[in-house]
């Protein structure tokens, strides 16, 4: 305690009501402690201190109570009361620590941990001065109506606050309450420094799009979100792979699984248990909530699915995986879920993380462990395709290779094969059409260097790799079919056919003779309308006209030449 209280700027005389904590703090957390003490003596009575979770924010604001003669320590649920309870009674076994919950208001004790909505409740039997330090975990939520009421309630020497995750909650800003964020220490420092395991993250993209999903209150809307992402093929997926990553010498670690709703909690620890993976669901209130979290920490249940409970204050060092089904748009959150899997653990050398990666509409991008974690000691990242990725993948390899190999048969033909007409130019580089074959030297000749279609980017449908490509085409896809006259009577066609068809429609024939005239090969290449639009609009933008001489030679011989390639490539 000497230390903190040498790296303090304007030491506090060293009255430790408590006595000195029963523990050696971390490097850290004494940093920590001076940035508090300092501030509060220079005059700042709200304070913020961030802390990853997992690395001892209840410890260290448990070492700053010693300073002050009365504490109040506000936590969420019954979980993060007991673990508070014990971890004071640990620093310091001659204090008297009390509780606030249920029927029990014990306030006349050195330290008092209290339920916030108890407070919330009884907070008119509680002077404002009661307490000269109170501490509230979670301080994230700060912001929210019921923390304010409790809060400006009391008027203590020093407020301090405890999050891993200083994000903004209803677009309210923190800082409107908190006058500075004193220390902050983010997760990639903890894992870099030790105090935190490294991270074996593994992303696994799915068929499933997102595009759909309202965004509420800045992330997604928790019953569209279930819905498009609780499904039997997605349930699948996410379970294979849980087995793939999480298995060791015929074990499963220890897992929490985060899900959007209970209902989709109940459904992946079905998948699970059909698999043959001790794995059970959990929420809110769930009557076997206690029971089935004790057979978790005793190993006779491997995977923990639940649906909001364990996002905030649950102790499971042992826990080494964590599986992450519920995407979002908050780093916050995020950060609260990967964190139940980087506590230290005797044995424990790393976290697996596994996020299910959906698809987004153009520009938008889910968190993911690798935005805190990248380059992190030991941390290592694998990205995984979804199989109708994969299978998108190879039908482009094979489009891809049957495209060169086309290209190079039609190379062979340019040069061997000879043409129906034929021209022949004089000295004055004027062009007279004969009757009889004409070569492709000759043409060659007429034309100088005949150019390749242009590189045209075709912009994909999210939705066509997807099931719902396969979806029958609609009225209007088989209309334009039957207007580019592309339509076989009796075929069926899917909605990814016939926009391919469309998009790729071969060029007309008088696109293909505008193409000859500006010096465009049409012979070894086959031309879509797309791709000859774009070279000839580029032609007109550069100002380039025709060739007359070639206008000449097409006017009376290439009208109807078979040779004249049109269809699609």
């Amino acid at each position: 305690m000497e230390q903190i209280l040498e790296k303090a700027a304007s030491p506090l005389t060293p009255v430790l009501h408590l006595g000195a904590p029963n523990i050696t703090p971390f490097p850290y957390q004494r940093d920590a402690l001076a940035q508090v003490l300092t501030h509060y003596q220079r005059g700042l009575k709200r304070q913020l201190v961030v802390l990853p979770t997992g690395t001892g924010k209840t410890k260290a604001a448990a070492m700053v109570a010693t300073f002050f003669r009365k504490t109040l320590m506000l936590v969420t649920t019954e979980e993060i009361l007991n673990q508070t309870v014990a971890a004071c009674q640990e620093l310091y076994p001659d204090c008297t620590v009390g509780v606030i919950r249920g029927r029990r208001c014990e306030v006349d004790c050195d330290i008092v941990v209290a339920i916030i909505n108890t407070v919330d409740l009884r907070r008119d039997k509680l002077a404002p001065d009661l307490f000269d330090l109170v501490y509230t975990d979670e301080a994230h939520h700060s912001t929210s109506p019921m923390w304010q009421r409790v809060l400006t309630h009391f008027t203590p020497q020093l407020l301090l606050g405890g999050t891993a995750t200083p994000g903004r909650e209803d677009d309210l800003r923190l800082d409107a309450f908190w006058e500075a964020i004193v220390f902050e220490r983010s997760l990639a420092d903890a894992v870099r420094d030790g105090h935190l395991v490294p991270v074996q993250a593994v992303e696994i993209s799915t068929d499933v799009t997102l595009s759909e999903v309202r965004v509420t209150a800045g992330d997604y809307n928790e019953r569209d979100l279930s819905k498009a992402v609780n499904t039997p093929e997605r349930n699948e997926l996410a379970a294979v792979k849980l087995l793939e990553y999480a298995a060791r010498g015929g074990t499963i670690r220890s897992t929490i699984v985060f899900t959007v709703t209970i209902e989709h909690a109940q459904t992946y620890a079905a998948t699970l248990r059909a698999k043959g993976v001790a794995a059970e669901a959990i929420w809110g209130q769930d009557p076997l909530r206690a029971q089935k979290i004790d057979e978790f920490r005793r190993g006779v249940l491997k995977v923990l699915v639940n649906a909001g409970v364990l996002t905030e204050g649950a102790d499971f060092p042992f826990v080494s995986c964590v599986q992450v089904l519920r995407p979002t748009r908050s780093k916050g959150l995020y950060q609260q879920m990967v964190g139940r899997g980087l506590r230290l653990h005797a044995g424990k050398i790393n976290a697996v993380v596994l996020d299910l990666v959906d698809n987004l509409k153009r520009g938008q991008r889910l968190v993911v462990a690798w935005d805190f974690l990248a380059n992190t000691a030991g941390s290592t990242r694998e990205e995984l395709l979804s199989p109708g990725q994969i299978e998108a993948r190879r039908l482009a390899e094979e489009a891809k290779q049957a495209a060169e190999e086309r290209r190079a048969e039609l190379e062979r033909e340019r040069r061997l094969r000879q043409r129906h007409d034929s021209v022949v130019l004089d000295q004055s580089g004027q062009c007279e059409v004969l009757s009889g074959p004409l070569n492709i030297e000759a043409y060659d000749r007429l034309v100088d260097l005949l150019a390749a279609p242009p590189h045209v980017e075709y912009h994909l449908p999210e939705w066509l790799h997807t099931r719902k490509g396969l979806e029958p085409a609609t009225a209007r896809q088989i209309s334009l079919l039957k207007h580019y006259r592309l339509y076989t009577p009796g075929q069926a066609y899917c909605k990814a056919d016939a926009w391919t068809m469309v998009e790729c429609r071969p060029a007309t024939p008088q696109q293909l003779q505008q193409l000859i005239a500006h010096r465009f090969d049409v012979f070894a290449y086959r031309w879509t309308h797309k791709a000859a639009e774009v070279a000839l609009m580029g032609r007109r933008a550069r100002q380039l006209p025709a060739d007359p001489r070639i206008l000449a030679f097409l006017s009376g011989t290439l009208q109807g030449n078979p040779r004249v390639r049109t269809s699609a490539a």
